[in-house]
């Protein structure tokens, strides 16, 4: 039987295939834009990279990031593919770039632009509108994204904080179930940002049953993560647990030297749930840091230590700092 003929190898590398199984040895046979063959290859190809000394694995998933505008802006988005990156996911901590009101347009810039870059034009309003604007925009990479909470419950009531209204609460509904039909993965939670910080647990809960309908997920930047991290732990474990959705923790960790080393504890926790058949997980930075608005961090007591700890990133009002 002729071998099938290939484009290109990549050749003499170690293969990290993401199944969890060790590197190894082998190269990478690639024909029509797929591969087609791993092994040691002796077919001819177009092209052959060497990549001996090199680590061969498949495109990098970001499963927590802020790229909702930058995407518009930018949809090469350098600064991920040359890290590996071939999804992001967006729409995290609750916040986002869609639905969008006339109100939400002015808290965007007074609030989020710091955080999710300037807006690029809001030629949108409604969740499905703006995924056809990333359709139309051509992402170098794959789009994963979540309908932000934060952002369903101003559409539906503002920056109150108190409980919704049945009306509220069905109109969050609404719009959570019209980003699921326009391809959200799931919803997000920022429960230390405003609006998203007011919802109670039952309100999540019941939010999570639209999402459970759609075999979507949870993903939370959870409550606390200092004094209170076990019982926002545990609150994220029981919103899974009664909505029967699978949940994601971001960016796990111990915040503050006092607590350092909870995470052992938190864990243990998660653990716990899984083994009772919860589908829980956690993601974590790379790096010994944290990143958030100041004003979060200050209005939330948590400060600690002195300027040393602090690295401000941007403060457009402000660039001598």
């Amino acid at each position: 039987m002729t071998q099938q003929s290939l484009d290109l190898i990549i050749s003499g590398g170690t293969v990290v295939d993401g199944t969890g199984q060790p590197g190894f040895a082998a190269d990478v046979g690639i024909a029509g834009g797929r591969i087609t063959a791993v092994g040691a290859l002796r077919q001819q190809a177009g092209r052959v990279i060497d990549a001996r000394g090199l680590v061969v694995a498949p495109g990098f998933i970001d499963v927590h990031s802020h790229d909702d505008m930058a995407l518009i802006r930018g949809p090469r988005l350098d600064f991920k593919v040359m890290q590996g990156v071939t999804t992001v996911v967006v729409g995290s901590c609750g916040s986002g770039v869609a639905p969008v009101t006339a109100d939400y347009r002015e808290h965007y810039r007074l609030f989020l632009s710091s955080v999710l870059g300037p807006a690029a034009d809001f030629s949108w309003s409604t969740t499905a509108e703006f995924y056809a604007a990333l359709e139309k925009a051509g992402p170098s990479l794959n789009v994963a994204p979540l309908a932000p909470h934060g952002v369903l419950r101003f559409a539906a009531m503002g920056m109150e904080n108190r409980p919704p209204s049945s009306a509220e609460m069905e109109r969050m509904k609404e719009l959570l179930e019209e980003a699921l039909m326009a391809g959200a993965i799931g919803l997000s939670t920022g429960l230390i940002y405003p609006p998203g910080a007011f919802a109670t647990t039952e309100e999540l809960i019941e939010l999570c049953g639209v999402v459970a309908r759609h075999n979507g997920i949870y993903a939370s930047h959870i409550r606390n993560e200092g004094d209170r991290l076990m019982e926002a732990t545990e609150e994220a474990i029981r919103i899974g647990r009664e909505a029967r959705v699978p949940v994601q923790i971001s960016h796990h960790k111990a915040h503050g030297r006092a607590n350092w080393g909870k995470v052992v504890d938190s864990l243990a926790l998660i653990d716990r749930a899984r083994s009772e058949g919860l589908d829980v997980t956690v993601d974590v930075y790379p790096y010994t840091a944290g990143s958030t608005l100041l004003a979060v961090i200050l209005a939330g007591g948590e400060e600690e230590g002195g300027p040393e700890d602090v690295m401000v990133a941007t403060a457009p009002k402000r660039p001598e700092v």
